[in-house]
């Protein structure tokens, strides 16, 4: 039994991922609604910019990896 594996359950691993998830994408909406205000753009413009799917790609990417590190301890 490896010392990181007594310390994070599955179940304990599965929060932090969840948290990190949800900390990285409510930075990255706060940063498109921040700009929205402070130059008033049309939503158009914004999206081209931060391309939402550029930011769900690397959500599951991250989750992926977590995944994977799961399945290697």
């Amino acid at each position: 039994l490896r010392l990181n594996q007594f310390i994070f359950s599955p179940k304990a691993q599965k929060k932090k991922a969840e948290n990190l998830c949800r900390i990285i994408l409510t930075k990255s909406f706060q940063k498109i609604a921040t700009r929205t205000i402070s130059n008033t753009m049309d939503f158009n413009e914004i999206h081209k910019k931060d391309s939402y799917i550029h930011l769900f790609l690397s959500f599951f990417k991250y989750r992926f990896m977590v995944a994977r590190w799961k399945s290697e301890i």
